[in-house]
C-alpha cells in the first residue's frame, strides 16, 4: 500500500470515531448519565435539575433521587426541611388530597372535593427516578368555595430558591419492607 494511503485511512477511521463519540454524547446526555449509573450499578444518588417554563421563563428546581430499595404503597412520602436559625423546620411539599367535603384553592385555581383512599399497604419496589420539586405550599387564607359559604384553604406555591435544604426518604432494603433505612441529602442555597 502507497504512504499516502495509510494517512488517509489514519485520518478517515479518526473522524469516523469524532462523528461516533458525537453521536454518542447526544444520545448519552448528562442528565441521563445519572440513570443509566444508578441501573447499571445500582448505587444510592441524586441529581439536581434546574428546568425553565417555555411559557412564562419562570426556572424551578427538581432533585431526582435514585435509590435502590422498596416502599409500602399510600404510606412514604419524602420529607423536605429547610435550616431556619439553627433548626431544620419541616416543608408542607405535598397538598392534601380534597377530601369529601372541602377542596382548596391553589395559586387562585380552585381544585374540588374528591375521593381518595388507600385501604392496603403494599411493599413494592421503589420507581425510579423518585422526583421532588423543591417548593413548599404555604396556606394564606380561607375563602368560600365556588357555589358554597364554606370557607376551604388557599395555598401559594413558594420556591425554596436561596435557602439550604434536607430531604429524607425512608425506604427498605428488603422486598417485605421489614428492613427500614433513611437515604439523606442537604443542598446548600438551592438555585
Amino acid at each position: 500500500m502507497l504512504p499516502f494511503l495509510k494517512k488517509q485511512k489514519k485520518f478517515i477511521i479518526l473522524v469516523v470515531l469524532i462523528i461516533l463519540l458525537g453521536l454518542a454524547w447526544k444520545l448519552i446526555s448528562p442528565s441521563n448519565l445519572q440513570d443509566m449509573f444508578f441501573v447499571l450499578f445500582k448505587k444510592n444518588s441524586f441529581q439536581v435539575i434546574t428546568f425553565e417554563n417555555e411559557k412564562t421563563g419562570d426556572k424551578s428546581t427538581r432533585i431526582k433521587l435514585h435509590i435502590n430499595g422498596y416502599n409500602l404503597t399510600c404510606i412514604n412520602d419524602p420529607k423536605v426541611f429547610v435550616y431556619n436559625h439553627n433548626n431544620w423546620q419541616p416543608v408542607k411539599t405535598f397538598l392534601p388530597i380534597p377530601n369529601k367535603n372541602q377542596g382548596y384553592f391553589l395559586n387562585n385555581k380552585y381544585y374540588p372535593p374528591e375521593f381518595a383512599m388507600c385501604d392496603l399497604a403494599i411493599c413494592t419496589k421503589l420507581e425510579q427516578p423518585i422526583t421532588i420539586n423543591l417548593i413548599e405550599y404555604t396556606q394564606v387564607n380561607e375563602r368560600p368555595a365556588p357555589n358554597s359559604d364554606q370557607k376551604i384553604p388557599v395555598f401559594v406555591t413558594k420556591k425554596l430558591t436561596g435557602k439550604t435544604v434536607k430531604i429524607e426518604y425512608d425506604y427498605y432494603t428488603d422486598k417485605k419492607c421489614k428492613h427500614p433505612e433513611t437515604y439523606m441529602v442537604i443542598l446548600e442555597e438551592v438555585k
